[in-house]
């Protein structure tokens, strides 16, 4: 757990975005690319991030940004 790393057998999603529902960065960006999302309301039913306390909405707009800017 220090080590950033994941415990055995579960994926490195990265970064914590939403803490309400577990998502991470890595699991957010590989949402948008795969899956061809681009609003943070198709990111929200995608993986319940900002649906819940909302707090994590700004990040998930600037991830979203960045991610279909490349």
């Amino acid at each position: 757990m220090l080590a950033a790393n994941p415990p055995k057998g579960q994926i490195n999603q990265g970064k914590m975005v939403c803490s309400c529902f577990g998502v991470g960065f890595k699991q957010i960006v590989e949402a948008i690319k795969n899956k061809q999302l681009s609003t943070v309301e198709q990111i929200s039913a995608r993986l319940q991030a900002g649906t819940n306390c909302g707090s994590c909405l700004p990040e998930l707009q600037q991830i979203l940004m960045n991610t279909v800017a490349y």
